[in-house]
């Protein structure tokens, strides 16, 4: 939730000479990737890594502090070198972690959950003992070898579950998966039936292998034909897949699989009800292979849930299945495709990875990806350069430039973006009629912004549905205007005599024919000495001259007398302090303040719900709350038993999500960003402004709100990636 301040941007330009040349880091990246190119990427839905051909691997995403090495961070928004990993013949990863295969045969493993096999299972007491732990009791792993593994040469990792193909042909599996490790705890064990394996795939419930000779054999669950022997019976020994000969690669979708033949074709089986076997298949699928119709000189396969995405020699890509998240790279329509289509725009890939919503092909000038953005890379929005302030909410990000235009980009089911449509747009887009702006403020649909002439206007879902609530209208009897706050159904601006003044903008759905309301704004301030308010979610927090802070018409929070800026979400409010210290209290319940652990040269902060994010003078990004960047909802707490909690705080129990928030418990880096001077948290994504203007984005971009040009449905270039 954004709150703007007239000002800010010129206390900015002076750390200038604190932060790296965004330039010179770009070009040295560029240099270090064309000496060393991608050669092999791989995606989850929250993590995604690559191996280049020195065999080093990176990886970036969202995981659990500690999984990538100790003190690793949670949100890395650009590829990240894995420590202790590499050089490495193959990676893996899953939504618990991932694996590389090392030159040296070794199996290197890391996430949370069952990462690393555990010992077998001794046989279960009459009586277990009622202290007895749970085998899902979940444990962080940094990158670990795994024991009693090392002569691997090919890895694969699904749904609990990672299967290794060892150098005499076998392969063994470990997981809490019993229909693909055929055992009830996590230990490795060998598959049955399984030999000359050169390659091994995970699913759902079920994996394949790929023998020297070209077949292919499965095992696991078969309800949808997915182990392609002609039947529907799930079994723990390996199956040959009927009707395959000659496969050279092999994919592993949910309840699908797919392999690239000798002749360069592809045959699939399994679950086809999205159109994932290239054919319109009835349910409950087919359980023996065939060809997909209409595709030739394909020499590179990845899986996604359901639905593939082929490489062809010419570097062309297509897709097929489902595309409930564009990740098909065609378009949001059909929903699903029986047949491939080629990718628009992506040409001369040199190879072809991803899994889960997201595929990925590294070209000549750079990463080209669609789908579902939500695995954390930054993104560089294009064509900006002198932005000012930034502000985001539900969906959408908008930006203030130094002329005083100011343009948006994302959702705009509810006329967000001002553009005086209702169309989301992937890419800046001016808001109509506005060009004097001098500040910025938004949250959830909706957005205000200060004039030069000191009066507000404001667009979004007040009025859904209506044409002019798409185009800015300007708040009746308010004038003066020096600071603006947008919360969930009100804005709140500061005049420059210190009185504090608010306006609803709850929402109301259109009928035809129907007003459009005023907004009207009403004095609600009894003392005028404000000169900052920021709006949360059960109250108003106002900053007054003295640098105090305090709910309107509370009591001052004790011992702070100092505070600069402040931001509020959900129910909490932070202040950046005089000293770089920042602040954060609980306003409708406490005046006691909590100083968040790490942050010393705090420099703007912004929060969202659960979440915070502090930009520091040194020009980097921490992030903590509740997933950092967005999907979980706001705790409603009593004001009693916030009291309670803030006792508890103080008494050093720090297990609620209040005291999380306040103290920055588990605070992560955002790696890749370093000369950051401000920052707008979204409900999933957010964005940072650079020092010379420029914006870089990262979160879930399904609806466009990362700016790069992708509405979750054709291919982009993915920010901070480079090829040769």
């Amino acid at each position: 939730m954004t709150t703007s301040r007239i000002g800010l941007r010129a206390s900015l330009v002076l750390l200038a000479g604190l932060l790296l040349d965004e330039g010179d880091a770009r070009a040295q990246q560029d240099a270090r990737a064309a000496a060393d190119p991608i050669v092999q990427m791989v995606a989850s839905p929250h993590t995604a890594c690559l191996r280049r051909a020195s065999g080093r691997v990176e990886c970036w995403g969202t995981f659990f502090r500690g999984a990538l090495g100790p003190g690793s961070p949670t949100v890395l928004a650009a590829p990240t070198v894995v420590a202790d990993v590499g050089p490495a013949l193959d990676v893996s990863v899953s939504m618990s972690g991932g694996c590389a295969v090392q030159r040296d045969g070794q199996l290197i493993c890391w996430g949370h959950g069952e990462v690393l096999p555990r010992a077998p299972a001794p046989p279960a007491p009459a009586a277990p003992p009622a202290a007895a732990t749970s085998p899902f009791t979940l444990q962080i792993t940094p990158p670990t070898p795994v024991a009693d593994v090392s002569d691997a040469i090919d890895v694969g990792s699904g749904y609990s579950a990672t299967c290794v193909v060892r150098r005499e042909g076998t392969v063994a599996c470990w997981g809490m998966n019993p229909s693909i490790t055929g055992r009830p705890d996590a230990a490795l064990a060998p598959v049955a039936g399984v030999r000359d394996a050169v390659e091994v795939a995970v699913g759902t419930s079920f994996a394949c292998a790929r023998q020297r000779n070209g077949g292919v054999v499965c095992w696991g669950s078969n309800e949808s034909g997915q182990l392609g022997d002609g039947a529907t019976t799930s079994r723990s020994d390996a199956r040959p897949v009927r009707g395959l000969r000659g496969a050279r690669a092999l994919a592993v979708a949910s309840s699908s699989a797919c392999a690239v033949l000798a002749d360069r074709t592809v045959w699939c089986w399994g679950a086809g009800g999205a159109g994932q076997l290239g054919a319109d298949v009835a349910p409950p699928g087919r359980s023996a292979a065939a060809a997909v119709p209409g595709l030739a000189r394909v020499v590179d396969l990845v899986a996604l849930t359901a639905g593939y995405c082929a490489r062809t020699d010419d570097g062309a890509v297509s897709c097929w299945g489902a595309n409930d998240e564009g990740q098909l790279g065609t378009g949001p329509e059909p929903r699903t495709r029986t047949t491939p289509a080629a990718v628009p725009g992506v040409s001369g890939a040199r190879s072809l990875g991803g899994g889960g919503m997201l595929a990925c092909a590294p070209t000549a000038t750079g990463v080209l990806c669609w789908g579902r953005h939500s695995v954390g890379a930054a993104v560089r929005v294009e064509g900006l350069g002198d932005v000012a302030e930034l502000a985001a909410g539900d969906g959408f990000t908008c930006a203030r430039q130094q002329s005083g235009g100011v343009v948006c980009w994302g959702a705009n089911q509810h006329g967000q973006l001002g553009d005086g449509t209702f169309d989301a747009r992937p890419r800046p887009t001016a808001v109509a009629g506005l060009d004097d702006a001098v500040a910025i403020a938004a949250a959830g649909r909706r957005v205000c912004a200060i004039r030069r002439v000191r009066d507000v206007v404001c667009w979004g879902s007040d009025v859904r549905g209506h044409p002019d609530a798409a185009r800015p209208r300007r708040v009746q009897r308010l004038d003066r205007a020096t600071s603006i706050s947008v919360g969930r159904d009100e804005g709140c601006a500061v005049r420059d005599d210190g009185s504090l003044w608010c306006w609803s903008m709850e929402e109301h759905v259109y009928e035809p024919g129907d007003p459009l309301p005023r907004h009207e704004a009403e004095r609600v301030d009894t003392a005028a000495s404000i000169v900052e308010v920021a709006l949360l979610s059960d109250t108003r927090a106002v900053r007054r001259r003295d640098g105090s802070v305090s709910a309107l018409d509370g009591e001052p929070a004790i011992g702070l007398t100092d505070a600069r800026r402040i931001a509020g979400g959900g129910g909490i409010v932070c202040a950046v302090r005089a000293s770089g210290r920042l602040s954060c209290l609980r306003a409708s319940s406490s005046h006691a303040t909590f100083d968040v652990e790490g942050a010393t040269d705090a420099l703007a902060v912004d929060l969202e719900g659960s979440r915070a994010c502090v930009v520091g003078r040194s020009g980097r990004v921490r992030c903590w709350g509740e997933g950092h960047l967005g999907g979980e909802s706001e705790e409603r707490v009593p004001a009693d038993e916030a009291r309670v909690r803030h006792r508890r705080c103080r008494r050093g129990d720090r297990s609620h999500g209040d005291c999380t928030l306040m103290l920055g418990l588990r605070s992560a880096e955002v790696s890749g960003v370093s000369d950051a001077v401000g920052i707008a948290l979204g409900a999933q994504h957010a964005c940072v402004l650079h020092r010379a203007g420029g914006v870089s984005c990262w979160g879930n971009g399904a609806v466009g709100q990362l700016g790069d040009g992708v509405i979750a449905t054709v291919a982009s270039r993915y920010g901070g990636i480079r090829a040769e």
